[in-house]
């Protein structure tokens, strides 16, 4: 038996948004992290300059998803 889909309402809609958002966000954090990690040894031979443009991507995609995080937690407490 085929079940119709309710309509989302303006919630739901901002909530799956929110979660997508998150997702690539967690993702793009989990790539940094790897390329942080990886990167001096695999690809450029403990070259400081790009370990340091590594570790400040790194931070700033950090911080980018501690607030689509906190972003996401907000938009849980609206009802």
């Amino acid at each position: 038996m085929n079940q119709l889909k309710r309509p989302e309402n303006g919630y739901q809609s901002r909530i799956r948004a929110n979660v997508i958002r998150l997702f690539y966000w967690n993702g793009a954090w989990g790539a940094a992290t790897a390329l942080m990690v990886f990167g001096p040894k695999f690809l450029w031979n403990k070259t400081p300059v790009f370990t340091l443009l590594g570790v400040g991507l790194d931070v700033a995609v950090g911080v980018g998803m501690i607030l689509a995080n906190k972003n996401y937690l907000a938009e849980l407490d609206t009802t």
